[in-house]
């Protein structure tokens, strides 16, 4: 994390190893860069996050997240997204999505959990 954070102080903008254009941090479009990042997390699970159309993949907070997880796979929601969605997801799926009735994070038997 450290030689993320110095090479980020002397110059933010690197070329994508995957389409080689210009950007800033990382590619939004290929989900790589050339900066060194620390050992990817491993979360012990599968994190599939659904991005809302509107939202621009270079303003996305979740798009960068495969870089540091692995597991995590973000997909933009659209109507294919959704018919898979309505075909359900197996055993051990949970869904997180903020509402005032959702459950603690703390109150989650984590063992039990295969898939978010």
């Amino acid at each position: 994390a450290q030689l993320c954070a110095e090479a980020v102080e002397r110059d933010p903008t690197c070329l994508c190893p995957g389409c080689g254009r210009l950007t800033r941090l990382y590619c939004a479009r290929c989900v790589q860069t050339s900066l060194p990042l620390p050992e990817p997390l491993s979360l012990g699970m599968k994190v599939l996050v659904y991005r809302h159309p509107k939202e621009p993949l270079v303003k996305s907070s979740s798009s960068p997240l495969p870089l540091l997880a692995p597991e995590v796979e973000v997909k933009e929601w659209t109507d294919a997204a959704a018919a898979e969605a309505a075909q359900g997801f197996p055993p051990g799926t949970w869904l997180v999505y903020p509402r005032g009735d959702a459950v603690d994070a703390g109150a989650v038997d984590w063992r039990a959990v295969d898939r978010l």
